[in-house]
Order: C-alpha cells, then sequence, then structure tokens
C-alpha cells in the first residue's frame, strides 16, 4: 500500500489492524482515494487512517443488517431466533 502512495505514519499500529481486518477485506477501501490519471496509485495526501476511518463508517452503517444475515450462515436457519423457540 506504501508503494502505492499511502501515508503511513504508525507502521506497528497500521500492521496490528491489518493482521485483525486482513488485507482482502480491507483493500477495497483504498478504492475511492485512488489518483484519477493511474488507476492503482492513490492520490497525493491519502493516509492510512483516512482508509481506516472509510473503513469504520461502513462497517458501523453494515453492522445490525450484516449481523442478522451473519447469524443465518452460522446457525443455517431463519430465523434464528424462532429455531431456537421450537427446540424448547
Amino acid at each position: 500500500m506504501a508503494l502505492r502512495g499511502l501515508t503511513i505514519p504508525e507502521p506497528e499500529r497500521a500492521q496490528r489492524y491489518l493482521r485483525h481486518v486482513g488485507y482482502y477485506r480491507f483493500s477495497p477501501y483504498l478504492i475511492p482515494f485512488r489518483s484519477r490519471s493511474q488507476s492503482e496509485q492513490l492520490r497525493p495526501g491519502t493516509t492510512f487512517d483516512d482508509v481506516l476511518d472509510l473503513y469504520v463508517f461502513d462497517r458501523k452503517l453494515r453492522g445490525p443488517s450484516q449481523m442478522s444475515v451473519g447469524s443465518v450462515f452460522r446457525h443455517g436457519r431463519w430465523p434464528p431466533a424462532a429455531s431456537r423457540a421450537r427446540r424448547r
């Protein structure tokens, strides 16, 4: 990411986040920061925190809806609460 022009003021912190989130989940959030003239290069001044802020915003926005969908895939049934009620 640094080779594409991303400013990373605290590399250790960035590594911790990427280890937790994963590069392939995080990298699409670089797309809005791309330079128009060079497709893979980022706009000058783009920082890791700029991209991280977009990632966090998106996770909060998707949070409730993604958690419901995620529970269906984890438990294999819908709605999870009704399935639990039948087992009693």
